[in-house]
């Protein structure tokens, strides 16, 4: 579907230069809006003549809990009725494919605030949640950090609790060449990322634009099912993006690259990312195992991006969520994330604030 018959499908008026918070093109937006993941329902929240992204979905309260707990809690989740009061619909401020919530510039603080908790009770919705807000982020400017800061200095006024979400990674670009970069490193870690570096040798690397023809349903269905595997080694599995999703943003985008790893002729591995102003995005992978392995591919294609970089003279290199002790080890920094989150029972309210670290997910050390 086209960007138009989208908006107008959703009578959304947000464009991405007046929105607060984005890093990534409209086109992913646009593809989450038209393809959402499965028993995700995509909710246009108006108010004060703007309108808002948001959806619906089941959310497990002990999705980012730590293992032990999570384990003791899974054996009492199996009942029905408590399956169910532990895992909510919730009304999300956000979208589930972009690295923070996405504001209209124009927008009313107060006033979207007080409209939003109307829909809440209007749907009979438990739970609010404003996903992956930034604070002080280096990746925005400081309108969007502004912004953020008087958002959530409102939320906490009007009893929305503040959870630490996950870290986003990113990598300054303050070197010149791969040699420059291990520099930076002790003599152990750099030999250990010169062999890995070596093993890339024995693959194909090609970088594809996305609406190239290569992308035809075969080729797309194979990396669809890449990312699935990576999906489901996951720690933490929020939301599954649907093959229509993927299949929009390959084939009939224009504004994406596509780094595509293969083995005698056949495809082992893939990153989708975007050039956005002076930086990289990466925001997608998938990898076919025990090929990626072997060929230290999750390695290799950091790698590939910082040299990507350099070549095309980009100063960051953002690699979002997951695996922070890796990227940590791969030289990253990191900005933290946060969620807001309301709830309507406030006996419950209560007890969130009690407890709310267990539900905090990484923290910058």
């Amino acid at each position: 579907m086209r960007k138009e018959s989208l908006m107008s499908l959703f009578n959304v008026q947000v464009e991405p230069n007046v929105l607060h918070n984005s890093l990534e093109p409209q086109s992913i937006i646009d593809s989450f809006l038209n393809h959402p993941p499965e028993d995700f329902n995509v909710k246009i929240i108006e108010s004060d003549g703007q309108e808002f992204y948001g959806f619906l979905a089941d959310l497990d309260l002990f999705l980012t809990v730590d293992k032990p707990l999570k384990d003791f809690a899974e054996r009492f989740l199996k009942w029905g009725p408590l399956k169910k009061l532990f895992t909510p619909n919730v009304l999300f401020v956000g979208t589930a494919v972009s690295e923070y919530s996405l504001f209209p510039k124009k927008t009313n603080i107060n006033q979207f605030i007080s409209d939003l908790l109307s829909v809440q009770k209007t749907l009979k919705k438990q739970f609010v949640i404003f996903k992956d807000l930034p604070f002080k982020s280096p990746l925005l400017n400081k309108a969007d950090n502004d912004f953020s800061s008087q958002l959530t200095d409102s939320l906490k006024k009007n009893d929305f609790i503040i959870i630490e979400g996950q870290l986003i990674a990113y990598k300054t670009i303050n070197f010149s060449s791969f040699e420059e970069y291990l520099n930076n490193f002790s003599k152990n870690r750099k030999f250990n990322f010169k062999k890995k570096r070596k093993a890339m040798q024995n693959y194909k690397t090609q970088i594809l634009d996305t609406g190239d023809e290569f992308f035809t349903n075969n080729v797309v269905n194979i990396l669809y099912d890449l990312y699935l595997n990576v999906h489901n080694k996951s720690d933490i599995q929020f939301e599954i993006l649907s093959l229509g999703f993927f299949k929009n943003i390959f084939q009939n985008t224009f504004d994406g690259k596509v780094f595509v790893y293969s083995e005698q002729n056949k495809i082992i591995g893939f990153c989708l990312y975007y050039v956005v102003d002076k930086a990289l995005m990466d925001k997608y992978h998938g990898y076919l195992y025990p090929d990626a392995h072997k060929h230290f591919l999750y390695f290799n294609h950091f790698f590939d991006n910082l040299e990507f970089c350099i070549k095309n003279n980009l100063n960051t290199c953002i690699m979002g969520g997951a695996n922070a002790e890796t990227k940590a080890y791969l030289g990253c920094e990191f900005t933290q994330s946060y969620h807001a989150v309301y709830i309507k029972n406030p006996l419950l309210r209560n007890v969130l604030k009690q407890f709310k670290g267990f539900f905090e997910s990484d923290k910058i050390k």
